[in-house]
């Protein structure tokens, strides 16, 4: 602070006379110019300048808030370069306040002073104004308010129960006889303490967010005209709770950041927060999604940005579906009507967004991003990622000379657009694609407008009649299949796409005036090779083919280059390779379509992985939304397009197999050996595969006959019908097995997965015996468990019960027994009865043993002992005494 410290330049912005105000502060400045700055920089000199006036401009421009000013002065500091910015933003809050107790108390920590202490007396004062003034009446002035702010009393004017509040000269009394020193009832508490002792004094609302009071006896309206974004949910757990879910400002015009994802293939649409830690989802949207959900109760505690505690009903894990591709999600559940979130972490797991390294400003206001490409390779390589390059020779189109030349009348093109195809054709002529055409031509071809997913125009040519005419090179263009059966232990993937590759080939004087087309604004001709000439692929593959021909684990297909490694060291040794021959071959790249050191990469409609090659997500999703077929023509497409993806598909060709059953067969290779073998196979296309030279096979089936390269095998086609004992083996295979889940259990399950009702009447009459022990249900590789115990289905009780009493146990042994690993309703009943019922088991068990009679006392005189019993005769009772 030595620098700003004792009286520095100060420039009076209040003065009348501005020009005089601005002459003294000036020569102020050239003093301190020659005194204590004499020594610094003159960089140095300049940002002590810009500092001094910085703050008084952000002053000019009537910044309400302590936040904005703070927010403006970073800002301005951050442009001048200090090497210790935090102190100039110190220095600049304590001698730039225009409230003076502010400077006062920052002041008084003298040394002790630090960024984030002179921000919390700033802050605090500010807040504490804010609140005074709400509690002032509204009536009361600005200036009023600040006079009553020295008093060292409590009280503030205003209205309660419609009588009129002044503030007493002398200690406040009570009825009861109080102490003087005892508030009667604190505005900012709520309760009665001693004066200057309130416990709200520093707190924060959580209602306004402001200072100095609780919510309870926050005075302030729910409705804020602050600007704001979004801000996290979060809820109070006293009885004054405000749940914040999110706060727009109409005048505020910002698109936010929304993804509709398929929750158990339920739509809902959430909003990206890469603030938030964790995702948000409100229990009737949950609802709306399983009708039972099973939530766990929440163990850690949730908080929001400002530090409170998220009141939440629990935790539950569901599955999300993105592009084709599924992920288990853990939500937070808030029993709260608000807007469902996903977290950061979530957002790049299911790739919703994004992580960009770099930003920076170009012409076009479309295209601010840079797309990320690593630090060294950007200081090394970063040529090659500018400009329009130019491959070495030129090329001559060949035409055939009895075709006749067309020339093409000019299309209309939309109103909308026609400045910017105007501004597009400047820009291709000012790079040197195309050229202003005054002389006539036999050509003259139309022009076709594209607009491209960021609103750039793209401008071909329509050469359907100049393609009839042209003669074709025909170099052969690589396949997928080929280029992936080189890439064996590959794990490190790169993908450069050259920037606009076919203008990489400078046309030769003839061939140019042949690609003459014309526009509403004049006729043009393309220098370099345009978009829709039917060899333009093959000779930009051609060209670029032989630039990477001798480089080991790089191949290219049209426009991409592919560098593959089988570790991260060859990867890049490959990749330096290629990028220094792009450099001497004179190829510029698109960094916004290149994918450097890469664990997965999409090439050519196909994925490529560490794991192996997998279908395109995109591929597979248009074939979930592919329309029925209506018509023979539009199922012959569709099957077209199946048998593009059918070699991702997990069953193996027939072909294939019949194959892979001769490999099998030379297992017994001391048998076939060196000998002439004749096969004998039902697949007829086979013989034809054996008869073919090895390069015209298919790439799968290419390794297995290598591997049948050393026998000598001779391959003869014989009808099934007269394979009599392998056909019928071949036919009469065991059938899989497939697990289905006995259809009683089927409600079970499914309440286990989507949760439990709250109340036991909401369940299905079946299902309501399972109540009482809900929480010990669960469902493992599909079979159903309480606890330990497998829940057996009502189909295979009886065979259960006959397995539990095969050693014809007795029926506490049984079911000691049974009751250790099975379950069901009513098994201990079934097992009592299945006991019982047993034959064998009543036939040996043991007899009960017989009592002995006892003779009676024989009575000593007649009457002294009388006998009675009931009987029946003839459907009348009587009683027989004896």
């Amino acid at each position: 602070m030595d620098a700003l410290s004792g009286s520095h330049p100060k420039m009076n912005w209040e003065a009348t006379d501005l020009v005089t105000a601005l002459k003294s502060f000036q020569q102020h400045t050239e003093c301190w110019s020659a005194g204590p700055l004499a020594k610094t920089s003159e960089a140095q000199k300049c940002n002590y300048l810009m500092i001094w006036i910085g703050n008084k401009v952000v002053y000019k421009k009537d910044i309400d808030t302590f936040e904005e000013y703070l927010t403006d002065l970073k800002i301005l500091v951050k442009d001048c370069g200090y090497a210790t910015p935090e102190e100039m933003v110190r220095d600049a809050i304590v001698f730039g306040t225009k409230d003076h107790k502010v400077r006062e108390k920052c002041i008084t920590e003298g040394s002790e002073l630090s960024l984030e202490k002179a921000i919390n007396f700033a802050r605090t004062y500010e807040l504490s104004k804010a609140q005074l003034k709400t509690m002032e009446s509204e009536d009361k002035t600005i200036n009023m308010l600040n006079k009553q702010g020295s008093r060292s009393n409590n009280f503030t004017s205003g209205k309660k129960y419609g009588k009129q509040y002044t503030p007493q000269r002398g200690p406040p009394q009570n009825n009861k006889g109080q102490s003087p020193n005892f508030t009667n009832k604190c505005k900012n508490c709520g309760g009665k303490h001693e004066r200057r002792k309130c416990p709200a004094f520093g707190k924060q609302c959580d209602k306004c967010h402001k200072y100095n009071h609780f919510a309870s006896v926050c005075l302030s309206s729910n409705k804020s005209s602050k600007k704001m974004h979004t801000s996290e949910i979060c809820s109070e757990s006293d009885d004054d709770e405000l749940f914040v879910a999110t706060i727009d400002n109409s005048e505020l015009n910002t698109d936010e950041w929304t993804e509709i994802i398929n929750v158990n293939d339920v739509p809902i649409n959430f909003q990206l927060d890469t603030g938030a830690k964790c995702n948000v989802l409100s229990l009737h949207k949950l609802k709306t999604i399983c009708s039972h959900p099973i939530i766990t109760k929440q163990v850690s505690p949730l908080r929001s940005y400002s530090g409170h505690i998220i009141d939440t009903v629990g935790v539950i894990n569901l599955r999300c579906s993105y592009k084709c591709q599924d992920h288990a999600v853990k939500f937070h559940i808030v029993d709260r009507n608000v807007q469902s979130v996903i977290g950061a972490k979530t957002c790049e797991a299911m790739k919703l967004l994004k992580r960009i390294h770099s930003i920076t400003q170009t012409s076009n206001p479309q295209e601010t991003t840079k797309p990320f490409l690593p630090e060294k390779l950007e200081q090394q390589y970063g040529d090659l990622f500018t400009g329009l390059g130019c491959l070495p020779g030129t090329h001559k189109i060949r035409i055939n000379k009895t075709v006749a030349p067309v020339v093409h009348a000019p299309r209309k093109i939309p109103i909308a657009i026609k400045d910017k195809v105007k501004a597009e054709l400047g820009r291709m002529e000012d790079i040197g694609v195309i050229f202003k055409q005054q002389e006539p031509t036999q050509w003259v071809n139309s022009m076709v407008t594209v607009i491209k997913p960021n609103g750039k125009i793209r401008i071909c040519i329509d050469p359907r009649d100049l393609n009839k005419a042209i003669l074709r090179e025909h170099y052969p263009l690589k396949t997928v299949e080929e280029v992936i059966s080189q890439m064996a232990n590959a794990k490190v993937f790169s993908k450069l796409d050259a920037t606009s590759g076919f203008w990489h080939i400078q046309l030769d004087e003839p061939s140019s005036k042949l690609c003459t087309f014309n526009t509403p604004f004049g006729r043009y001709r393309f220098a370099r090779l345009p978009f829709g000439i039917n060899s333009a692929s093959e000779v930009f593959q051609k060209i670029v083919s032989e630039m990477v021909s001798d480089i080991e684990g790089a191949e290219v297909i049209i426009d991409d280059i592919l560098i593959w490694g089988s570790d991260q060291k060859e990867h890049d040794m490959r990749l330096k390779r290629v990028l220094d021959r792009a450099r001497e071959y004179n190829l510029k790249l698109s960094a916004g379509k290149c994918e450097i050191s890469k664990p997965e990469v999409t090439y050519v409609g196909h994925r490529l992985t560490s794991e192996g090659v997998k279908p395109d997500p995109e591929k597979i999703r248009a074939v979930n939304k592919m329309s029925k077929p209506e018509c023979v023509k539009d199922l012959q497409t569709f099957m077209g397009f199946i048998q593009y993806l059918g070699k991702f598909m997990p069953n193996m060709s027939t072909i294939e197999k019949e194959t892979l059953a001769i490999v099998y067969g030379c297992k017994f290779h001391e048998y076939v050996y060196g000998r002439r073998v004749q096969i004998e196979t039902d697949h007829k296309p086979l013989q034809s595969i054996f008869l073919k030279p090895l390069h015209q096979t298919p790439p799968r089936l290419q390794r297995l006959l290598i591997a049948l390269e050393k026998y000598d095998l001779k391959v003869d086609y014989k009808p099934g019908k007269e394979m009599y004992l392998a056909d019928h083996l071949s036919r009469s295979f065991l059938k899989e097995t497939k697990e289905v889940l006995v259809p009683d259990l089927h409600e079970l399950q499914d309440v286990i997965f989507d949760g439990w009702p709250n109340e036991k009447s909401e369940l299905l009459h079946s299902l309501r015996p399972y109540w009482t022990f809900r929480d010990e249900l669960s469902v493992i590789d599909g079979l159903l468990y309480k606890s330990n115990k497998a829940i057996v289905p009502k189909a295979l009780q009886n065979e259960m019960l006959d397995k539990i009493h095969e050693s014809h146990l007795g029926i506490v042994k049984c079911k000691s027994r049974a009751r250790d690993v099975l379950f069901w309703i009513g098994m201990g009943q079934d097992i009592e009865d299945k006991v019982k019922a047993c034959g064998l088991c009543a036939q040996h068990q043991s007899l009960n043993a017989k009592e002995p009679m006892l003779m009676p006392e024989i009575p000593e005189r007649p009457w002294s002992k009388l006998a009675t019993d009931l009987f029946e005769y003839q459907k009348q009772h009587y009683l027989l005494g004896v």
